[in-house]
Formats: structure tokens, sequence, C-alpha cells
């Protein structure tokens, strides 16, 4: 079938309604008699709670209700789900900004004025201000018991008694010790990638109002059936009680994944009688949930002829003082461990990933969960092992990548991406420096490869969608799946219409509302395209049957000679518009509906290689260490582009987001204390930090996803190799090894200094 919607870059459907404004996101939404919810944070990284006193601020007119733990206590339990942090402090807080009480108001002002007013005596403690503090011998511990709420973990959560480790998951094949002693060459490093803020433009804010016995949400989540499941669980009602809403979202980048404001929006609408708006600052933002900083140890044995044998990692990530949701903590140990292997062959491994608890901000996904931070290592070492064994970097990797079919452990997903193309297609884009290095103004001149790999989540278990038509020939599609600037809905629409043959501009895509909408697990992954996207690929196939029943009855033909194109059913010379089709079948009007859905339990799986090879030239400043990039080039393996200007868009905005952590932004920690929770003081990038040459995007389309039409994901592709590949450009320019991100001016300096001998 010639596709005639997929695989072109047709306008989205809600560009028009952002660009002017029209489009309504959590914040612009004024619910009738709503008020305003404030949360009072904690100024201590760790401290007793000695004595809430809240009388004062319950004085305060226009203020309607004011909680602290004790009157959200009954609320902590969550089911079967392992949560270790209360939804307010209770008896101890664990990072600074960590929530300690509520408050509900009829405006902010006065919501303000109250948070002043309640009283909180404190006696802090000593605080475990990094990973090295929490896995020093005898730290103190931030969960004595880690049972948080009242709840121990569950059986795949493995904490380590006495230490601030919350889950360790190893995975291991062959035998390492004897492989690492036959080898040639061994080679060790240290690579650290710092916590980063995902910044969504859009902050974190939800509205609540309590409706009979039920309530509805608005929220900018990710995940409208988990809020929905969480906030039915924590209140003791059913889960048809809880409306959650998303309307259009600002920008999400893992943030917004899981439950962060909305149960206590919930409790506040609850114990006031009010629709209740819970907004956290910019400040707030960065105090609610953090990327992980994690710190990866390879040891890697290799033969003189540059075969890989053995490797061995070991993974720190620091999860802050809670895990997210109790999901996000437990399940990163294993995601760190699993991919710090990389797209290589390697016949012995003992890959190991530890989660540990530290006073700061709880981590929670960050585009790539983990993926970013270990290919940073990974790929940084694999340019040292180049260098060890005398060898050409790029000739090193596709000596040792993974081939169509092989897996990189035994039991994972086999590679089902070109590998090879991938990383020739960018190298050959950005030619090695042969001659002098030295650019404009005595500037040194390098180029940096990298390959990122990430293979999707294997536990994204069912995502649903129905499609209608109505008797006008309009469609519906009804989905759970979010659209947060991705342009989810647009491929949505765009499916339908091959599907059903319709013009694209009648297809209209709702926006996930639990109460109609079938149920999808959540967006993340980068797999919506693939399992709602399918979903719907199914539901319009149900619509497309029934329509060729209706035809053939209607046309007095068959129905193999009906064949559908714009909207019109045609045999021969024969003719009738969708339509006419079931105003003939239902004399009042009428529609066809279908449901489609995509269930990894019927052997279906939704899981890919995500692949995205990324090669650099830059200019390094030898006087002051400042980094400029030059020329940007990436190779993206995506199966096939639904709609390739997003795609491109997609992979151009991972690498952009990439650069931050890989130049200049980190969240910087002193005793614990954030240093830089907004933009003055954190640097995120800007257009001036592209290349001064073209940043080119090569896509690679086989058809070979899981997704409709052999889509696979890519929305975290780009960000996996920007990050080695200039610190490899650094190393070509400038002769030095920096291990630890980001290369800011100063690092970069201090380490050419030191490279020269020159006193530091």
């Amino acid at each position: 079938m010639r596709l005639k919607v997929v695989g072109h870059a047709v306008p989205r459907l809600d560009a028009t309604a952002k660009v002017t404004g029209r489009a309504q996101y959590t914040i612009d939404l004024a619910i009738p008699g709503m008020v305003a919810g404030r949360l009072l944070r904690s100024p201590y990284p760790h401290a007793q709670i000695q004595r809430i006193d809240t009388s004062a601020a319950r004085a305060v007119p226009g203020v309607l209700a004011v909680l602290t733990s004790d009157d959200v206590q009954a609320l902590e339990r969550t089911g079967e789900r392992f949560v270790d942090q209360p939804l307010l402090a209770r008896g101890r807080v664990r990072y600074e900004g960590e929530p300690v009480a509520a408050v509900a108001a009829v405006d902010e002002v006065i919501a303000d004025e109250a948070l002043e007013r309640i009283e909180v005596d404190y006696d802090p403690l000593t605080v475990v201000a990094d990973l090295d503090a929490a896995l020093a011998r005898n730290a103190p511990l931030i969960h004595e018991d880690i049972t948080g709420a009242g709840q121990k973990p569950p059986a795949n959560v493995r904490p380590v008694p006495g230490t601030n480790i919350l889950n360790t998951v190893t995975i291991s094949h062959g035998d390492v010790d004897c492989a690492l002693a036959a080898a040639d060459l061994v080679v060790e490093g240290r690579y650290e990638y710092p916590a980063v803020h995902q910044y969504p433009m859009e902050p974190h804010v939800a509205i609540a109002e309590m409706t009979g016995s039920g309530v509805t949400i608005w929220s900018g989540t990710r995940r409208p059936f988990v809020v929905r499941q969480e906030v039915a669980a924590r209140f003791g009602i059913a889960l048809t009680d809880v409306r959650v809403v998303v309307p259009y979202v600002g920008g999400a980048y893992g943030s917004k994944s899981y439950a962060k404001l909305e149960p206590l929006a919930a409790a506040l609408a609850r114990a006031c009688g009010r629709p209740v708006r819970l907004t956290a600052s910019v400040a707030e933002g960065f105090r609610t949930i953090m990327g992980h900083e994690i710190h990866v140890t390879i040891t890697s044995g290799v033969s003189r002829e540059g075969t890989l044998l053995a490797r061995r990692t070991r993974v720190h990530v620091d999860v802050g003082g809670y895990a997210d949701s109790g999901t996000v903590g437990p399940r990163i140990a294993a995601s760190t461990a699993f991919r710090s292997n990389g797209p290589y062959r390697i016949p012995h491994v003992d890959l190991q990933g530890c989660a540990v608890y530290t006073n700061r901000v709880p981590g929670g996904a960050l585009r790539g969960y983990g993926a970013p931070q270990v290919a940073w290592a990974y790929e940084a070492h694999t340019d040292a092992l180049a260098r060890a064994l005398e060898m050409d970097p790029v000739t090193f990797r596709q000596k040792n990548l993974l081939a169509r079919g092989e897996t990189s452990v035994p039991g994972a997903h086999p590679m089902d991406g070109d590998t090879h193309g991938v990383l020739r297609r960018a190298a050959t884009r950005v030619p090695r420096v042969r001659n002098a290095r030295r650019g404009g103004a005595g500037a040194l001149i390098g180029r940096g490869v990298a390959i990122g790999a990430k293979m999707s989540a294997e536990n994204r278990t069912l995502s649903e969608a129905a499609v209608r038509l109505d008797a006008d020939g309009g469609v519906t599609v009804l989905t759970g799946g979010v659209e947060s600037g991705q342009g989810a809905q647009t491929v949505f629409a765009q499916i339908a219409a091959e599907e059903l043959r319709v013009p694209l501009d009648r297809v209209r895509v709702t926006l996930p509302d639990t109460i109609v909408a079938p149920f999808d697990q959540g967006t993340g992954s980068s797999g919506t395209t693939i399992a709602v996207g399918q979903a719907i690929r199914s539901a319009a196939e149900q619509v497309r049957a029934q329509l060729t029943a209706l035809a053939a009855d209607a046309l007095s033909t068959s129905k193999q000679s009906i064949r559908f194109d714009q909207g019109v059913a045609r045999a021969g010379r024969k003719e009738i518009p969708f339509g006419d089709l079931i105003k003939h079948a239902a004399t009042a009007g009428g529609e066809v509906v279908g449901r489609g859905a995509f269930r990894a339990e019927a052997g279906r799986r939704a899981t890919f290689w995500e692949l995205s090879a990324v090669a650099v030239r830059v200019e390094v400043d030898p006087e002051t260490g400042v980094i400029t990039l030059i020329r940007l080039v990436s190779a993206a393996d995506v199966g096939r582009a639904i709609h390739p200007q997003m795609v491109e868009g997609q992979e151009e905005g991972s690498l952009v987001m990439g650069l931050g952590p890989a130049l200049f932004e980190a969240v910087t920690y002193e005793g614990g204390q954030m240093l830089n929770p907004g933009l003055l003081d954190y640097r995120v990038p800007l257009a001036q930090d592209l290349p001064h040459e073209a940043t080119e995007t090569v896509l690679i389309e086989k058809g070979d996803g899981p997704g409709p039409y052999g889509a696979k994901g890519v929305g975290e592709s780009g960000i996996l190799a920007i990050a080695p590949a200039i610190a490899n450009a650094l190393f070509s320019a400038a002769g030095v090894q920096v291990t630890a991100l980001p290369l800011t001016p100063e690092r970069v300096f201090w380490a050419m200094r030191k490279a020269k001998g020159e006193p530091l």
C-alpha cells in the first residue's frame, strides 16, 4: 500500500493553537471557586522535626485549610506499590525543599502569608551530601529501615541493611576474572555525570476538585492512569471515582512521569471543600525532581588485535532522599547496569548498578532513564581503549559493535538496528583532523565520534485506543497517550487517516481524560508511537472492516471490490462518501467505532533498540579552556519516520538537550543546600551554543521497528552520544581526557595545564 499521509511532514494538529496562544495548559485553567494551594518546604537537607505549630497560619483571614503529616497520615499507604516518601514530611526531612506543610487560601498572597506564620522547630542532622559520603563506612542512615510510609520493599528491591543502598542489581555472564587476566590490555576509568534538572517550560501544577465521593484532577502528567490509580489508592475510592484530565503539556522530559503534586492538591481540596490549584515555582520545581547524578567505574580487557574480551562496571546512582514514587530509584539500578555494556559484543561481563540514598532532591526519569549517563561513560572509555591500542576509534568500534540479531547479554532483546551503518553515516560526515590542529586565533581543532544505544523499556504492557467515524465522515481518535510537545497528536491522526484513507483535516484527536479515554500505561521510553500507534491502527482496521461491509451492501457489490480514497468508498464507477454510508445504514445518523490494543502479553513487544551516532568538530581555546562546537552530525536509526520533520526535531532537540550536561549544565550543592535553583545561575542550552557550521541529522529508515509501518521511537536517541563525542573531540584537539562532566572552561583549562606539567 502506497502511503499517502504517513511519511510526510504534514501540518501539526496543535500548531495553530500553540502559536496563537489559544492552547490551554493546566496553569491556564480557571475552575469556578478555585483557590490557591502552597507548600511549606524544609530549609534543611537533613533534620528531625521537633514541633510544627500551625495555629497562627490557620488564624489568617482567607486561609481555608492547613495540613501537616498528621492530617494526611491516612493517605500514606498506596496499595501494593512500594512508596518510601510521605506526602508531607513525617518526623524527619531528607532533602532541602521537602514539603512539610500545605496551605489552601483564597489567593496566593494570603497562602504565602500563612506559610510564613507556620512555626517549625528542626533539629539538624548530619548531612549525607553526595554519593561518596553516602557510601562511606559508618555513614549516617537516611532511611534506617527503608519502610518510609510504612511499606516494606517488594522482592525486587534489595536494600543493604545498615547502609544507604536502596537497591543493587548485578548482571553476569561468563568468567570476567579469567578473561581480564588473559587480556593483552586492561583499562580502567571512572566517569561522573552531574545531576541536572529536567526544566520543562510549564511548571509542575495540579488542580483538584472534589466531586461527591470522587475527585477530578487536571494535571500535566504523562501518566494519567497511573495518577488515577495512586489517588484512588490513597483516598480509598474506586478508580471510576477519580477522573484525571490532561490538557496540553508544556514539556516533561521524565519529570512528570508519576504523581507529584496531584495527591496533595486533592487532599487540600477535600480539606477546604473548594477546587485547589497547587503550583510549583521554578525554584520549587528544582526541589521537586531531578535527573540522577551517576558515577561509573569501567574495567575492560581487550586483545592486542582490538577485540573486547571482558568488562566489569560499577554504577552508583544518586537517587536523593527518596525513590520517586518508589518506582524509579529501584528500577534505575537495573537500567544502568544493563545499559553500561553499550552496543558492544563482550563475551564476559559483570555489570552492577547500585541505587544510593543521599540528602539531595529525589532523582527521577530524564530522557533516557540512565542511558545518557552510562553512554557518557562507556563511550569515553571506548576512546581510551582505542588510544591504548593505538587504533582508530571508529575502526575499534566497528570491530566490536553488535550485529543485527546479536544480544548484549543473554536474554536481552536482540539488536534490531544497523549499528555499523549508523556509526559510519555520522563519522564520514565529519572527516578526521589530519593536519595541524590549530584553527583561528590559535584554537586547537579536534574531531570526536560516539555511538549511543538504549533498549526501550520492556515493561510497557498495554495501550488501548478507540477510533470513531461519525455520520458526517469525520474521525475521532480517543487515546490516553499524552501530547507533551513531541507531536504525538499529529502522529496519531496520520495513522488513522492513513488506515481509513480520509483527509487529515477530518481527523480529530482528543486530549487524555480517564473518564472517556481508553487505558494507556503512560508516555515514556520513546514508546508512544509504537504502542499507542499500533492500538490506533488496530482500531482503524476494525472501522475499515465495518465500512467495507456497509459499502458492499450499499453499492451492491462484493467486499473485495471496495476501495477507499479521501473519505469515499468506491467500487468501479460507483462511489459513496463515508458519511452517506453511515446514514444509509442508520437513517437517524450514527457512527462506526473500532477499538484496538497493543498488549505485550499477547506476544507483541514495544521493545526496540534506539540508536544514534554523533560526530563533532570542536575548537578549544588553549588560553581559556572554552570549547566551541563547530560541526555536529547525528545519524539515527528510526525504522520509519511517520512525520520526518518532527522526527528530525526530536533528534535535534535531544542533541541540544545533551549539550547542557556536556558543556555547562549541572545542579550544584554545598552541604546539601542547592546553590542554583533557577535560570539566573543554572545554565541551559541556548541558540548560540549550536555549531557555527550546519547541524545535520541523518535518518536511517529500514521499516524494521515494532511500531506502525515499521516505526521506532526517537525521543531519547540524540541525547545519548553527544557528551562523549565532545569529550573525545577534546582529547583529539588538546590531548587531555576529562572524565567528569560538564566540560566547563575551568575544568578543561586545569586539565590542559596538568597535562603540560604546569603548576596548578
